[in-house]
C-alpha cells in the first residue's frame, strides 16, 4: 500500500500563496457587460481540463448574521457584507467561505459591479434565534385645514415592528435585520437603517454573548380625508376639540355653523308642523264635501249642511293663514341657508 503524506498549511501561508498567484486574464468593460480575455493562449490536451485563474484581488468583506422579515424563519443566516473593491465586475456564480482552515459554507451570488455592495448568505447561524411581531398603533389626527367649505383632516397611521434576537454563542454577533420597504410608509423613531435598497431597510444590531436584544422599527403613513363643513355634527366638533387639532378660530367658526344649522332645523320643524296641518285640513275637507253630496234636502239635513258650510269656511280662513305663514317660513329658511352658505365660504 502506498503511503499518503499530508502537509499542514497555516492560514497565513495559504493567503500568501494566493496573493502570489498571477491572473492569466485581463478584464474589460463591454457596454453594460464585462468580459475577461486570456493574456496567453491555453493548450488543453485531449481528455484533459484546465483551471485558469482570471482574477486575483482582495475584496472588502464583513462577517455578519442576517435575518429577513419575509422568511419568517426562527434562525438567522451567516453572511458576508461584500464590497467589490477589485475594480472589475465579478461574474455570477457560486462562492465558498473558508474560516481559518475549515469550510464554513457556500452560496450563490449575482453579478457584482465594481464598487457595488452586496449581502450574501452562505450558512445557517445556529446561535441566533429570532422572533418578530408587527402591531398597528392607533392612528393620530395631526392637523385640520378648512377652505371654501371643505375640511381636510390629516391623520397619521402608525405601524410598529418588534424584533427579538437571542445570541446563544460565546462570542458577540453582528446581526443585520432586513425590514421590508413598504410603499407610502416612512421610517420613524430614532433608529436608522445602515442602508436601504428598493426592497429592504437593513438595520445593524450588536448582540453580546448569551444576551437578548429587542429592536423596534416604527413606520408612519400620512392619510388625508375631506369632509363638507356643512355635514359636521356637534359630536364631531367636540372630538376635534378634545384632540386639540382645531385652532380657537376654527372651533368658533364650526360652532357657529352648527348653531346656524340648528336655527335652520328649527325653521324646518315649524314648516313641517304647518304643512302637516294643511294636509290634515285638506283630508277633512274632502270628507265634508263627500258628506254634503249625500244629503237629500230635509230640514235636519239643511241644518247639517249649514254646519258643514261654516266648517269649510273656517278651514279656508285657517288655510289662508297657514299658507301665508308657510310662505314666510320658507323665505326665512332660504335666507338663513343662504347666509350659512356664505359664512361657510369665509371659514379658513
Amino acid at each position: 500500500m502506498d503511503a499518503v503524506s499530508s502537509v499542514e498549511v497555516s492560514p497565513d501561508a495559504f493567503y500568501a500563496a494566493m496573493s502570489q498567484q498571477q491572473a492569466d486574464a485581463a478584464g474589460a468593460q463591454l457596454g453594460d457587460l464585462f468580459e475577461y480575455k486570456l493574456k496567453e493562449p491555453v493548450t488543453i490536451r485531449k481528455n484533459q481540463s484546465a483551471l485558469v485563474p482570471i482574477l486575483n484581488s482582495e475584496v472588502k468583506a464583513e462577517k455578519v448574521s442576517m435575518w429577513n422579515a419575509a422568511s419568517g424563519a426562527p434562525r438567522a443566516l451567516r453572511a458576508v457584507w461584500l464590497t467589490n473593491a477589485t475594480g472589475s465586475t465579478l461574474d455570477s456564480g457560486s462562492f465558498s467561505i473558508i474560516e481559518g482552515e475549515a469550510f464554513a459554507g457556500e452560496g450563490l451570488m449575482e453579478s457584482l459591479k465594481a464598487g457595488e455592495r452586496r449581502l450574501l448568505s452562505y450558512a445557517m447561524d445556529l446561535a441566533l434565534v429570532i422572533d418578530a411581531k408587527a402591531e398597528t398603533v392607533p392612528s393620530r389626527l395631526t392637523s385640520v385645514r378648512i377652505s371654501r367649505g371643505v375640511m381636510v383632516q390629516s391623520t397619521e397611521e402608525r405601524l410598529r415592528s418588534t424584533y427579538s434576537a437571542r445570541n446563544e454563542d460565546a462570542e458577540a454577533r453582528t446581526l443585520v435585520i432586513e425590514h421590508p420597504v413598504r410603499a407610502g410608509w416612512t421610517l420613524g423613531g430614532t433608529v436608522k437603517p445602515d442602508e436601504s435598497t428598493p426592497a429592504w431597510h437593513r438595520f445593524r444590531v450588536t448582540i453580546e454573548p448569551k444576551k437578548t436584544v429587542m429592536f423596534v422599527v416604527e413606520e408612519t403613513r400620512a392619510n388625508h380625508a375631506e369632509f363638507g363643513v356643512y355635514s359636521l355634527t356637534d359630536d364631531q366638533v367636540a372630538l376635534l376639540v378634545r384632540e386639540k387639532t382645531l385652532t380657537s378660530a376654527q372651533e368658533a367658526a364650526l360652532r357657529e355653523v352648527i348653531a346656524q344649522k340648528a336655527a335652520i332645523a328649527a325653521i324646518s320643524s315649524e314648516i313641517n308642523v304647518r304643512q302637516t296641518e294643511i294636509n290634515r285640513i285638506g283630508t277633512d275637507q274632502t270628507r265634508v264635501r263627500e258628506n254634503m253630496r249625500s244629503l237629500k234636502g230635509s230640514a235636519e239635513e239643511k241644518q247639517l249642511l249649514q254646519r258643514y258650510v261654516k266648517q269649510l269656511n273656517d278651514q279656508e280662513t285657517r288655510l289662508d293663514v297657514l299658507r301665508k305663514e308657510l310662505e314666510d317660513l320658507n323665505a326665512k329658511r332660504a335666507k338663513a341657508q343662504e347666509d350659512l352658505n356664505r359664512y361657510i365660504e369665509t371659514i379658513g
